[in-house]
């Protein structure tokens, strides 16, 4: 009687053993991969990036570049709309490594110092605002002219972030 006992506690501590290893098996493979993820409090599984720089001292043209848009589709295609002046816009297909790189960098960016950094002084009328997103969270970078006073600032990171962005527009 008690080996029978014995025989059906080391059946059913397996079965809980094989159904914990298996559920934490699914879970690991199931949150993985992460190359396009940012944390801020949250995951977010940054799906798009959107850089616009508005140059208000620019007459509206529609030759003149005023914002860059990355859409992660899925692990092999990512998309390019470039928007340009009176909201002419176009549409090309890129590698997702290029977009997952980007996300990666975005990890790299002290947030808070760069939105702390809008100098109020400088009247130019450059701004750069950066954004990124997934279904739920939206997260947005933004200051004014990066290229005055961009170390002292500390925003020697972003702006080379937004120059890769942008000059994948071109």
């Amino acid at each position: 009687m008690a080996t029978k006992i014995l025989v059906e506690l080391k059946i059913e501590t397996m079965i809980k053993s094989f159904l914990f290893i298996t559920t934490l098996f699914v879970f690991h493979f199931s949150f993985s991969q992460n190359a396009n993820t940012y944390e801020i409090n949250t995951k977010i599984n940054v799906e798009t990036i959107q850089l616009k720089i508005d140059r208000s001292l620019f007459k509206e043209n529609k030759e003149i570049l005023k914002e860059v848009v990355l859409y992660r589709e899925n692990d092999s295609i990512s998309y390019l709309t470039r928007i340009y002046g009176y909201d002419e816009e176009d549409e090309i297909e890129f590698p997702t490594a290029k977009f997952d790189e980007i996300a990666y960098d975005l990890k790299q960016l002290n947030i808070d110092e760069i939105n702390d950094s809008l100098d109020r002084n400088i009247q130019d009328g450059n701004h750069y605002e950066l954004t990124f997103s997934d279904d739920s969270y939206k997260v947005i970078v933004y200051t004014n002219t990066p290229r005055s006073n961009t170390q002292k600032r500390g925003l020697g990171d972003y702006l080379k972030l937004c120059s890769k962005i942008w000059n994948l527009g071109k």
